[in-house]
């Protein structure tokens, strides 16, 4: 009698239940986003309801007056992208943030488990972008504070959100470029190994390097019988 393999449960079988929610699992692989995220959007959005609650409209505080020439905080805002650009296109940049956090968030668990600074600069990332996110939404605008003063005719004003999204960019380009160097060394590395090994034997001496005729005339040459005379192999008897 043949048999054949099951490929679906038997009925009346129930089928293997699936493993419960494990939280540990869950928070080994995703504490660096949660933390990069939660950080950054909790900070700027801090110190945004200060400089709006503290200080009118292009108002500064110099906290460290030392260096205030150079940094300080002063109450701005701006429509546009990072650091005041694009300022006519705020809801091209809502959308483009809102995009930006769900598609971090899908690739995030195919990062491999070395890929830390990768993970922190999503982290980073998106919680900078949502923090701008919510400033579109709620004002209309994004809130700016970090005034630096390069020259007397040129300044920024930034937030805390801008930079992190810089840094984490960087952290992403920065780990993918070494990741590629050493893939690259390692091909390298591998080629290199499976090709095949020089010869370093010497050559076999030939019959005309050891100064003897060649082997086809030896072979073909007469036998002698010890008196010297010649022996015939083809006689017959």
């Amino acid at each position: 009698m043949n048999t054949e393999t099951l490929t679906e449960t038997p009925p009346g079988i129930d089928a293997a239940p699936e493993p419960p929610f494990q939280w540990p699992v869950f928070w080994r692989r995703w504490w660096i986003l949660l933390t990069g995220f939660i950080g950054v959007l909790g900070f700027d959005q801090v110190v945004k309801w200060l400089v709006v609650t503290r200080l009118l409209p292009g108002e500064s505080w110099h906290v460290l007056p030392s260096v205030s020439s150079f940094i300080r905080v002063t109450h701005s805002f701006n429509t546009g992208a990072a650091f005041g650009m694009f300022p006519m296109m705020s809801d091209i940049f809502l959308g483009l943030a809102i995009l930006a956090v769900i598609a971090f968030v899908i690739y995030y668990p195919q990062l491999p488990a070395h890929a830390v600074f990768s993970r922190i600069g999503m982290g980073i990332i998106t919680g900078g972008a949502m923090s701008n996110a919510i400033d579109r939404l709620s004002r209309g605008h994004v809130v700016d504070y970090v005034h630096v003063q390069f020259t007397p005719q040129f300044a920024n004003i930034s937030n805390f959100a801008d930079h992190a999204i810089v840094l984490g960019m960087l952290a992403l380009v920065v780990e993918q470029s070494v990741f590629e160097y050493r893939e690259t060394r390692a091909q390298a590395a591998g080629a290199a190994a499976v090709e095949p090994l020089a010869d370093d034997s010497p050559a076999e001496e030939t019959h005309a390097d050891a100064g003897l005729p060649p082997a086809d005339m030896v072979a073909a040459a007469p036998e002698s019988d010890p008196d010297g005379e010649m022996s015939d192999r083809s006689s017959s008897s």
